[in-house]
Order: C-alpha cells, then structure tokens, then sequence
C-alpha cells in the first residue's frame, strides 16, 4: 500500500513537471509570423497612346505583395511592373512618372497608384515606378486579377487594358517595408557663354547696301512618324557679292517653328531650305541646339548657302523646308512653294547671324545636310512610341494640325 501510494505520488510530480515544461515551451518559442506570398503573374496588357494614336502591346510581369501590420485590419498592397517596351526613339532623362495598376482583389475593385522619377535611352526599355494602395479584408488569402494600367511620362501618357488573373495573394502579418525613393540625377547646368565684344568701326564700307528677299510661305509638314502640321512661314533672304563675278553669299531667316511638341525639346537640330535664287537651285543649312519647354515655339537659326548668279537684282522662290534630329534619327519634310520679293545683292558684308546656330549651303540642288549633330534628347513618355514624341518627346513628336498650301508671299 505505502509502495503504491509513493508511486501515485511520483506519478503526480512528473506530470505537474511535464506540464511546466510545455507551458515554458509555449511562452519560449511563439509562433513565427507568416511572411506571405506575393501574387504574381504576366500580364498582357493591350495598351494606346490617344496624343500619338500609337498601340502597342505591354506583356507586363506583375507583383502584388500585400502586408497586414494588425490583424484584422486593412492589407497594404505593393506592386511592382517589369518595364514598359522601348517604343520611344527619343531619351528619358529623370523624367517624372506617374503610374495607376487597377485590380480586382477578394472581388473589391482596387487602385494602386505611384509616381516616380524614370530614365531610358532611345528605343529603350522603360522602368516603371512601384505603384501602392490597400485593401479592406480579414482573409489571410486573396484572389487578385489585373484589370488596367494608366502611365504618364512628362505629359505623355497611355492607357491599358486586359483581364489577367494572377497567383493567390498570400498577406503577410508583417508591416509594409518602407518604400525607397530613387533621388533623380541632376541634369548638368551649362555655363553661360559670354559673346566677345565686336570691335568698333568708324565707319560701314561704301556700296550697296541690298535689299532682303521676303514674303511668307505657308509649308504642309510630315514628320519622318507620320504627325503632320503646317507652317507659315515668314523668310527673309539675303545676298552678299565682294566682286563682280563671285559667287553670291546668301543668308536667311525665318520665324519660329509652331509649338506643337508636347514634350521638351532637349538636342542638336539641323535645317535644310531649298531656294531657287536667279532661276539657280540652291541649299541653305544650319545646325543649331534646341532647348524648349513643351508646347514652346522653336527658333529657326540662320540659314546660310551660296549660289552662282549674275545681275544684282534676283528673283527667289522658296520650294521646301526640312529638319532633323540626327540622334534620334526624327525629322520632317515640309511642302510648299512661294515667290518672295526681288532680292537686290549687296556689296558690303553681311551683318553677323543671330548666334542662332551655323550652316553652308550649295548650289548643287542635290547636297544634302551632313549629319554631325550632336546627343540630344527629348525627356519625355517614353513612351511614346515609335510615334513619339516623348517626343515628342518627345524625338520630337509633332501632333496634327490645319495642313495648307502655299502661297505667293
């Protein structure tokens, strides 16, 4: 009896042990908090860009990781999105991006938005920024489907669509990381130039003075994307001959192009203006580096050329207008023909050009522009396609306008 009694006891103890040792264990070693699985999946969006009536299609590789700080209470949502395709022919430079990814979650229609700065070369992929929102749920598991993608870049944007299911949303019980944001490279400053002082003259030389052909012609412009737009333009041509005999140095300006880029304008340009001078066919050039905000108009820098011709009065006729972006590999070729006043050949040197940029010209109706331009870049969408723009920008982009014919100036 005593034995057995010792046993109970014993029995009693190793229990009251056994169940301290699996309370300790309980307190010592809580449960791990779930880290949660991101929805994931690609997403063939097909997208179009309204400004540019450019569509392309956006096979986008999409991530929606969703954290719950508290239980029960809202899941923050983060996304990311593999880059756009690289249908701009122009370069971003730290243009800013804002980017909207709609889904379906648990059956809850749910916007994610995020804005961001975003950099690619020509022709080249696009980075798109993370986009964030929340969603209202308990479930520890969520079905998500992607419905739509909005982007803008620089004032260009496009809108896409599809209805693509991805993997199951998993919420993690952890909070949100906290987000990074990239800080934009600033774009170098140019030091000003300081133009050298002209020396004084006494006096101008004696002669003729001439008189500028002028009148305006109204050009129906194509860009090399298919954009089109006109362009009224007012020129001014004049003519320079040392000695009787010589060649005449021809000179020409002409009024702003039409701000219709809706993306900055950031690069080396180059102009080409035929002419019939005296009934001989003859260029006129000038390379020049563009800096205009969007929508800005775009000074024409001096033109300059020269052609064979006898006689100091001249008749001249203006039969096309051209420019280039030889980085980008853009342009337009405008049409349109116009008779300007007589040009009268003066014989004192011409004044000098408006700084505007620098160029040659030829009498032979065949010469082309020499394609030196420098790396310039419209900032913009990206995006915009290969009917960009950004440029566009925008790689200008042009939109259209009125087309017109031209006319006797």
């Amino acid at each position: 009896m005593r034995a057995r009694t010792r046993l109970d006891a014993l029995a009693r103890v190793a229990g009251a042990v056994a169940l301290m040792g699996g309370s300790l264990a309980l307190v010592s070693s809580p449960a791990a908090a779930a880290e949660g699985t991101p929805a994931a999946g690609t997403v063939a969006f097909s997208c179009t860009m309204p400004d540019f009536k450019k569509d392309f299609d956006y096979a986008a590789k999409v991530s929606v990781a969703g954290y719950r700080a508290a239980e029960g209470g809202p899941v923050t949502l983060r996304a990311t999105l593999s880059d756009l395709p690289g249908v701009a022919p122009v370069a971003i430079n730290n243009a800013s991006m804002s980017a909207t990814l709609k889904l379906t979650i648990d059956g809850q229609a749910v916007t994610l938005k995020g804005t961001g700065p975003t950099t690619a070369a020509p022709n080249g992929p696009v980075p798109v920024t993370d986009v964030s929102g929340t969603v209202t749920s308990s479930k520890a598991e969520l079905p998500v489907t992607a419905t739509a993608f909005t982007f803008v870049v620089s004032g260009v944007g496009g809108q896409c669509t599809a209805s693509t299911a991805l993997s199951v949303l998993t919420v993690s019980d952890e909070p949100p990381p906290t987000p990074t944001t990239p800080t934009p490279t600033p774009k170098p400053t140019k030091a000003p130039t300081t133009a050298p002082a002209k020396a004084p003259t006494s006096a101008p030389p004696a002669g003729n003075p001439g008189k500028p052909a002028k009148g305006t012609v109204k050009f129906a412009c194509v860009m090399s994307i298919g954009s089109k737009f006109d362009y009224n333009a007012t020129i001014s041509v004049s003519g320079y001959r040392k000695n009787a005999g010589d060649p005449v140095s021809l000179q020409a300006t002409m009024s702003k192009l039409p701000g219709i880029a809706p993306v900055p304008i950031d690069g080396s340009m180059e102009y080409t203006l035929n002419l019939s001078v005296g009934g001989t066919a003859t260029t006129l050039t000038a390379t020049d580096t563009v800096n205009a905000a969007p929508k800005a108009v775009v000074p024409v820098p001096t033109l300059k050329g020269s052609v064979k011709a006898s006689g100091d009065e001249l008749d001249v006729k203006a039969s096309g207008f051209s420019f280039d972006f030889p980085s980008a590999s853009i342009g337009a070729k405008c049409t349109g023909s116009g008779t300007l006043s007589k040009m009268t050949v003066s014989s004192e040197p011409p004044a000098d050009s408006d700084g505007g940029g620098s160029g040659g010209g030829s009498s032979d109706p065949a010469a082309t522009l020499p394609k030196t331009g420098g790396t310039g870049s419209l900032p913009v969408i990206g995006l915009v396609a290969a009917s960009l723009v950004f440029l566009g920008a925008a790689g200008l982009v042009w939109l259209p306008s009125r087309r017109g014919t031209a006319t006797r100036g």
